[in-house]
């Protein structure tokens, strides 16, 4: 990854093995007939700033 990308990130709250709890969205995604992939519950884990 870039450092500007790494600079953006940590600015915005982000850090490396992050893990944020995104059970509400996911069951909210389900819910509206989406299908939520592990890799993209891992991905919103770690990169999703709320």
């Amino acid at each position: 990854m870039e450092e500007k990308v790494l600079v953006l990130l940590q600015k915005a709250g982000w850090f490396k093995g992050r893990k944020v709890d995104i059970s509400k969205f996911v069951a909210f995604l389900i819910d509206g007939e989406y299908i939520v992939f592990k890799r993209a519950a891992d991905f919103m884990e770690e990169y999703v700033i709320w």
